[in-house]
């Protein structure tokens, strides 16, 4: 089988380090020097129950894991001092629907209320979130 010569006890540590050192699965990749499709080929064989693939991949989701615990408990940290970023880092990417600026926001069915208040004539103030400019 294509790319199964390239694996070998050696590559599987390689991977798992560079994972486990903060790297992603193209970085970890590049550092044993096959391919990011490689990987993920011996991923999904190893989902597929694949003998020393599925070792691959209970290594590889227990070093994301693990370094994951490890950047939590830093933002936590910097958190609890007071460095209000690391507390809107970790709320814009583990709440995103409620916190990321970027998401969008899906209309919650409730009726939006728009205060208007006529000062002349024909003037009139919107005054409402969802009033287009």
């Amino acid at each position: 089988m294509p790319g199964q010569e390239k694996y070998n006890k050696i590559v599987h540590g390689i991977i798992v380090g560079a994972l486990e050192s903060g790297c992603s699965r193209q970085g970890a990749s590049g550092i044993a020097r096959i391919t990011s499709r490689t990987l993920y080929n011996w991923l999904e064989r190893g989902r597929n129950g694949e003998g020393m693939y599925v070792d691959l991949l209970h290594d590889v989701e227990a070093a994301e894991a693990k370094v994951e615990e490890e950047m939590v408990q830093c933002v936590k940290i910097a958190a609890k001092r007071g460095e209000w970023r690391a507390s809107q880092f970790w709320l814009e990417r583990r709440r995103k629907k409620e916190w990321d600026p970027k998401h969008e926001h899906v209309p919650d069915n409730r009726p939006t209320v728009v205060n208007i208040a006529v000062t002349g004539p024909s003037t009139v103030a919107v005054d409402s979130e969802d009033a287009e400019e």
